[in-house]
């Protein structure tokens, strides 16, 4: 194989692809009988691994040297397996508790609050205003430009929320830019002694809180406004996750 005439054509790649692409090249040409190798020992190669992940960064590779040697890919789109889902960040009900304790005034902690009570995106939260806090809960435009309400089942913070809006008289209740919160809520992060998240994390927070509390499927779904189930079944592994860990304790 010619690796080396390959790095040398390509030269734009940061390092960390240098190391992975070299890696894979070395790997294969090992199981490579001739001067280049089969698309069979490609296939045999790739179907070597174990995880998805992994078979699609050696895919990558592969597929790039295929193109530096003019020769056509000849595998099916889903030939491979596929790469697992990540499973997303988030933060546990205590650590939450502990971000909303550091608010140095009610602006934080109203931001910290709303974000996981509602499970809202946080655009969404920044072009709040008092017209969309309802009786029992909040109505926007979500994702999609679609109405949607958000129900608020805790009557202390939903009364808080209330006479937030009230106190703002009709402007934004969060009025600052994306950047900004984002930078806020790392420094409560910090302040609290939690791990660093972004706001979207606080999101998945609430969607692993009420599967926690035994919310079903079709419920976390209605709440965050997803269009299509599989999109919030990525918490069940999280949630499973948990119990395996648990049981792990609990068995030592």
């Amino acid at each position: 194989m010619d690796i080396e005439g390959f790095f040398k054509n390509y030269t734009g790649f940061s390092d960390k692809t240098n190391r992975s692409y070299r890696n894979t090249l070395q790997m294969l040409s090992k199981k490579t009988k001739g001067a280049e190798p089969t698309d069979e020992e490609v296939r045999s190669f790739l179907n070597d691994f174990h995880t998805g992940s992994t078979t699609q960064r050696h895919k990558c590779a592969v597929r790039q040297y295929y193109h530096y040697k003019k020769r056509a890919w000849p595998f099916r789109a889903r030939e491979f397996k596929a790469a697992e889902k990540a499973l997303p960040e988030y933060l546990s009900r205590n650590e939450i508790n502990k971000i909303v304790a550091v608010a140095r005034d009610m602006h934080e902690y109203m931001f910290i609050k709303t974000l996981f009570f509602s499970g809202m995106r946080i655009g969404e939260l920044m072009e709040l205003t008092g017209s969309n806090i309802m009786e029992s809960g909040i109505r926007f435009f979500g994702k999609g430009n679609k109405e949607r309400v958000v129900p608020i089942t805790d009557e202390e913070f939903m009364k808080q929320l209330k006479d937030y809006a009230k106190r703002l008289k009709g402007s934004y209740l969060f009025p600052y830019s994306y950047n900004l919160y984002w930078k806020l809520l790392k420094t409560m992060c910090k302040r609290a002694g939690v791990k660093e998240v972004s706001p979207h994390k606080i999101r998945h927070s609430r969607a692993i809180d009420l599967m926690r509390k035994g919310a079903e499927l079709p419920v976390v779904q209605s709440f965050l406004g997803h269009e299509k189930p599989d999109v919030t079944m990525i918490y069940l592994g999280l949630t499973n996750q948990d119990i395996e860990r648990r049981l792990k304790e609990i068995d030592k």
